[in-house]
């Protein structure tokens, strides 16, 4: 459990600092990097399942977002709008992670 919590702060200090010197969002790439290398290495001991596979849609999503938002300079503070719509506590909410599901794609 020592050995996790270390991990863990040692990556969210990581990410802050990168976020820092590069800029926002590189929290996202190292994220996106660390979940590909962990994907591949599922691949590596285990051949093709589902949790290779989850991490590697999500770790894709994570690089693809952090570059997207590193190469057009959008931080998170000048995002227009908190990705909240209206509808229904269902709609609303399918409609906000669609938005943000979507985003680096139509950067």
């Amino acid at each position: 459990m020592a050995s996790v919590a270390l991990g863990f702060v040692v990556l969210t200090v990581s990410g802050d600092y990168l976020a820092q010197f590069v800029g926002d969002y590189a929290d996202h790439v190292l994220l996106g990097c660390l979940g590909l290398g962990l994907a591949g290495w599922l691949l590596f001991e285990s051949g093709i399942s589902l949790a290779a596979s989850s991490f590697a849609a999500l770790g894709t999503w994570l690089l693809v977002d952090g570059v997207q938002h590193l190469r057009h300079e959008i931080g998170r503070e000048s995002i227009p709008h908190q990705y909240s719509h209206d509808g229904g506590v269902v709609t609303g909410l399918v409609r906000a992670l669609g938005r943000r599901l979507l985003r680096p794609f139509r950067l």
